[in-house]
C-alpha cells in the first residue's frame, strides 16, 4: 500500500528506535523494516513484510536481504503495522491472523494513521489479546522493554526502559544544532568576558598609576613649601 511522509518517517523512527534501544542490551536479536518473512520452504508465496519486526535468538550481523524462518530457526517475536484507511482489514485481518497463528509472534503493534490509534496486542495462551495502556496513555511492550505513545508530530513516541523518549533523525539533527549554537554564543560570551575584564584591568592599572602620580606630586609641592 502507499505510504504517506508522516508513515514513512514514523517506519524509519520506530526501526531505527528499537535498533538503538535493543542493539545495546542484547548480541542475538534482529531488527528489521518492510523485510520480507518467509515462513513456509520450498513455496515463495507464504512470505510477509511487516512495517518493522524483531527477532530475537538471532544474530544482529550480517543484514539479511530476506529472512527464512527455517533457515534462522526462529520467527518475529514482535511486529509492527502502520495502518492507513486502505490497510486497515488487511492490519486487523489476515495479517492479524497470520502473526498470531502462523508466525505466533508474541507482541502485535498497530498505529491507525487516519484514526489516530495506538493498539498493542499480547499473546496469551493461543491467542492475541488487547493491551490498556497505563495512565499516562502509553503502552508498555513486554517483548522489547519499551513503552509506545501517541505523540503530535511524530504519531508514535519510542520511550526507553529508563523512561526516556528516544529522538528521531530530524530531533537529533535539530538537537545538535542547538548544541552547536549554545556551544558558539558560549564561546562568545567567554570571549567577550575576557575581554572585558582584560580592559577592566586596563583601565584599573591607568587608574593606580594617575592616583600615584597625583600623590607625588602633592607630596613635591608640601616638601618645596
Amino acid at each position: 500500500m502507499p505510504l504517506s511522509g508522516a508513515a514513512v518517517r514514523l517506519i524509519f523512527y520506530i526501526y531505527a528506535a528499537l535498533r538503538h534501544v535493543l542493539y545495546a542490551r542484547h548480541e542475538a536479536v534482529y531488527v528489521a523494516a518492510d523485510q520480507f518473512i518467509y515462513y513456509v520452504a520450498h513455496n515463495p508465496a507464504k512470505k510477509i513484510a511487516p512495517d518493522v519486526w524483531v527477532c530475537y535468538g538471532v544474530p544482529k550481523e550480517p543484514e539479511r536481504q530476506v529472512f527464512r524462518t527455517w533457515d534462522e530457526g526462529q520467527s518475529p517475536s514482535f511486529v509492527a503495522e502502520i495502518s492507513s484507511k486502505e490497510s486497515r482489514t488487511e492490519d486487523r485481518g489476515p495479517k492479524f491472523a497470520l502473526y498470531q497463528d502462523v508466525l505466533r509472534c508474541r507482541e502485535y503493534l498497530i498505529y491507525d494513521e487516519e484514526l489516530n490509534q495506538l493498539l498493542l496486542f499480547r499473546r496469551l495462551g493461543d491467542a492475541f489479546q488487547s493491551v490498556s495502556p497505563d495512565e499516562s496513555g502509553r503502552f508498555y511492550s513486554e517483548e522489547l522493554n519499551v513503552w509506545f505513545g501517541r505523540e503530535p508530530g511524530l504519531l508514535v513516541r519510542v520511550y526507553g526502559p529508563d523512561g526516556q523518549p528516544i529522538l528521531d533523525t530530524v530531533e537529533v539533527y535539530e538537537h545538535a544544532q542547538h548544541a552547536e549554537t549554545e556551544a558558539r554564543l558560549r564561546r562568545h560570551f567567554e570571549e567577550q568576558a575576557e575581554a572585558l575584564a582584560a580592559e577592566v584591568e586596563r583601565l584599573r592599572a591607568e587608574l593606580a598609576r594617575a592616583i600615584g602620580g597625583q600623590g607625588d606630586g602633592t607630596k613635591g609641592a608640601g616638601s618645596a613649601t
